[in-house]
C-alpha cells in the first residue's frame, strides 16, 4: 500500500485532518477499506502511511507528530501497532485514533469501541476523546498490560508468517492457542522476584502488571483497572509449573481469572521485576526487552478518540 491522501469531496466546517499509520499485515487488514470510507465519507482529511517492518508505525507517528500538520494520530492495526504508534507520538500534544484490525483488539474493547472498524471509524469522525494514562516499562510506553512468564513466552514465541496466515481467515487467536499449549509441554519451573512500591520483594511464578481490565481480548483479569485513573495494578500469579498453567489458561477462557485466591491483585504505582537472564518481557502482546524489568505508571497522559462511557 502507498502512502496517499485522500479527503472527501464537499463538506462543511472545520475538516478533521489525520494521519492513519496502518500495519498492511494485520489480522483483519481487508477490513480496513470500509474504515477508509467511512472516514473520508465523515469529511475527514486522512494521510494513510503504511508500515513495512516492524518500528515503522513508531517511526512514521514520531514523524508526523513532530511535522504539526495533522490534528491527530490513528493506528489501524493490531496492539503491537497501537502501542508502536504510541511510543512515536506519547508527548505530542496530539489525540490517537484506533482502527481495530488485530487479533486480540484489548485496548478497542477496553475504550468501548469493539471490534468493528468502520464503528471506530465513525468514533473517530465523532471527535469525542477520554485522557488515559500510561505505564512504562524500561523505557517504553505501554497502555494495557506488560508482564512476564508464560504469556512473555507464548508472545515470543509466535511465529509472525503463521499468526499473518491464520489471520487472513480470522484465526489469528489459534496461533496464540497452539503456542500456549506448545509453552506450557515445555515449560519449566520458574520464579521471579518482584517488588511492588518498594516493600520487601515476593515470589511469583509469573506476573502482568495491568493498566485496564481486559487481557487477551475480552478477558477481565484486572477489574478495578482503570485507564482513566492514575495507578497500575499488580496480577502475581503464585503457582507454577505445567498444572498450574492449564489451569490459569482455563479459568482465564471461563473470565474467572480473578476469583482465584492464589492470584495477587493489587494497586501499584511501580513495580521491578527480575528473574532468568535473558527472559522476555511483553507489552501490548510483542516482546519490548528481556529482565530485568521495571514498570511504572507514566507521569504522560494521552487523549483518545472513544465514545462516552455508558
Amino acid at each position: 500500500m502507498r502512502d496517499e491522501l485522500l479527503a472527501a469531496p464537499g463538506g462543511t466546517g472545520q475538516r478533521l485532518q489525520i494521519a492513519l499509520v496502518v500495519n498492511p499485515t494485520a489480522g483483519q487488514h481487508r477490513r480496513f477499506a470500509p474504515a477508509l470510507a467511512r472516514l473520508t465519507a465523515s469529511g475527514v482529511t486522512v494521510k494513510v502511511l503504511a508500515t513495512r517492518a516492524r518500528g515503522d508505525a513508531e517511526r512514521l507517528a514520531a514523524d508526523a507528530a513532530a511535522a504539526g500538520k495533522v490534528d491527530a494520530i490513528v493506528a489501524a492495526g493490531g496492539d503491537g501497532t497501537i502501542n508502536e504508534v504510541i511510543n512515536g507520538m506519547a508527548g505530542s500534544g496530539l489525540p490517537l485514533g484506533i482502527v481495530p484490525l488485530g487479533t486480540a483488539n484489548v485496548l478497542a474493547w477496553e475504550l468501548g469501541i469493539g471490534d468493528r472498524p468502520a464503528d471506530a471509524a465513525a468514533v473517530i469522525a465523532a471527535r469525542a476523546t477520554r485522557r488515559i494514562h500510561l505505564g512504562r516499562c524500561n523505557g517504553r510506553y505501554f497502555v494495557m498490560m506488560a508482564g512476564v512468564g508464560l504469556d512473555a513466552h507464548i508472545v515470543a514465541g509466535i511465529r509472525p508468517g503463521l499468526k499473518r496466515a491464520l489471520g487472513r481467515v480470522r484465526l489469528g487467536k489459534l496461533t496464540y492457542m497452539l503456542e500456549g499449549l506448545y509453552q506450557i509441554a515445555r515449560l519449566k519451573p520458574t520464579r521471579y522476584r518482584i517488588t511492588v512500591d518498594g516493600e520487601a520483594s515476593v515470589e511469583a511464578a509469573a506476573a502482568i502488571v495491568a493498566n485496564g481490565r481486559f487481557y487477551a481480548g475480552r478477558y477481565t483479569i484486572a477489574p478495578k483497572a482503570d485507564l482513566g485513573a492514575p495507578s497500575l495494578e499488580a496480577c502475581l500469579f503464585g503457582r507454577g509449573g505445567r498444572l498450574a498453567a492449564m489451569r490459569y489458561s482455563t479459568v482465564m477462557l471461563m473470565d474467572r481469572l480473578s476469583t482465584l485466591s492464589d492470584l495477587t491483585i493489587r494497586p501499584a504505582s511501580r513495580i521491578e521485576i527480575d528473574g532468568p537472564a535473558g527472559d522476555p518481557i511483553q507489552a501490548d502482546g510483542d516482546v519490548i526487552g528481556r529482565l530485568p524489568a521495571a514498570i511504572a505508571l507514566a507521569p504522560t497522559t494521552l487523549d483518545v478518540f472513544a465514545p462516552p462511557r455508558a
